[in-house]
Protein backbone atom coordinates (compact mmCIF):
# COMPACT_ATOMS: atom_id res chain seq x y z
CA UNK A 1 0.00 0.00 0.00
CA UNK A 2 1.31 3.43 -0.65
CA UNK A 3 0.72 6.80 1.00
CA UNK A 4 0.40 9.98 -0.07
CA UNK A 5 0.89 13.54 1.33
CA UNK A 6 -1.76 16.32 -0.26
CA UNK A 7 0.09 19.42 -0.47
CA UNK A 8 -2.26 22.59 -1.42
CA UNK A 9 -0.29 25.68 -2.05
CA UNK A 10 -1.37 28.79 -3.82
CA UNK A 11 -3.40 31.82 -3.28
CA UNK A 12 -6.52 34.09 -3.67
CA UNK A 13 -5.78 36.84 -5.00
CA UNK A 14 -9.30 38.86 -4.83
CA UNK A 15 -10.56 38.27 -1.26
CA UNK A 16 -14.00 37.72 -2.81
CA UNK A 17 -13.05 34.16 -3.81
CA UNK A 18 -11.60 32.90 -0.90
CA UNK A 19 -14.29 30.70 -0.28
CA UNK A 20 -13.38 28.62 -3.73
CA UNK A 21 -9.91 28.03 -1.76
CA UNK A 22 -11.66 27.15 1.29
CA UNK A 23 -13.89 24.47 -1.08
CA UNK A 24 -10.48 23.26 -3.00
CA UNK A 25 -8.54 22.59 0.76
CA UNK A 26 -11.35 21.02 2.17
CA UNK A 27 -11.70 18.19 -0.84
CA UNK A 28 -8.25 17.69 -0.25
CA UNK A 29 -8.43 16.79 3.19
CA UNK A 30 -11.45 15.22 2.75
CA UNK A 31 -9.51 12.90 0.43
CA UNK A 32 -11.77 13.85 -2.57
CA UNK A 33 -8.75 14.61 -4.95
CA UNK A 34 -6.75 11.71 -5.82
CA UNK A 35 -4.90 12.54 -9.06
CA UNK A 36 -3.87 16.45 -8.47
CA UNK A 37 -5.96 19.69 -9.24
CA UNK A 38 -5.25 23.05 -10.55
CA UNK A 39 -7.75 25.96 -10.33
CA UNK A 40 -7.56 29.62 -11.69
CA UNK A 41 -10.10 32.08 -11.99
CA UNK A 42 -9.89 34.82 -14.29
CA UNK A 43 -12.75 37.67 -13.80
CA UNK A 44 -12.99 40.54 -16.55
CA UNK A 45 -10.16 39.49 -17.55
CA UNK A 46 -7.98 39.76 -14.52
CA UNK A 47 -6.54 36.62 -12.62
CA UNK A 48 -8.76 36.28 -9.18
CA UNK A 49 -7.80 33.18 -7.76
Amino acid sequence: MVNAVSTVGGQVLDPRFAEIEEVFRENFALGLESAGASFAVFHKGEISS
